[in-house]
């Protein structure tokens, strides 16, 4: 209640954080800490592994595949781009837990400003990878029912 007496008060004050909010935020920015920095080890882990498994498949099909190493390159390839798109939400979400934690010890309005803008942009970027995840699966289901279609056409 202390928070909305204090808004009609002085209607200039703004939002105010109590100190429940306050503690959700340091828990939030806790776990998102914790989410982040595992990920990031994770994601040299993944890094890694998609250089030496590329590496350790183009010295086995070289010498197999009338296609040489093109498979393995384009693993690593594909494993180095999944990394890329995996690190944005990682860097976004190690900012906010950063700056939730930054804002909460001084008391700053401005560093919390910028901890929920980070998370805004982690959840606006899983949204986009979303969406042309569903699109790319439309696509998918219609040239499948297109194929399917043909084949029995043909068959």
């Amino acid at each position: 209640m202390d928070v909305i007496d204090n808004q009609i008060n002085n209607p200039n004050a703004g939002m105010q954080l109590n100190s429940t909010a306050k503690a959700h935020i340091a828990e939030t920015a806790k776990w998102a800490n914790f989410l982040a920095i595992v990920g990031f080890v994770f994601l040299a882990l993944f890094v890694i592994v998609a250089i030496f498994a590329g590496t350790l498949m183009s010295t086995l099909l070289a010498s197999r595949s009338p296609m040489g190493a093109a498979p393995s390159f384009m693993l690593t390839i594909t494993y180095l781009f999944i990394a890329v798109i995996y690190f944005f939400p990682l860097m976004y979400l190690y900012k906010f837990a950063q700056k939730a934690k930054s804002a909460l010890r001084a008391d700053d309005t401005h560093d919390l400003q910028i901890a929920f803008q980070n998370l805004k942009s982690v959840y606006k970027f899983m949204g986009i990878l979303m969406i042309i995840t569903l699109a790319l699966y439309a696509i998918v289901f219609i040239i499948a029912i297109v194929g399917g279609g043909l084949a029995a056409m043909m068959g």
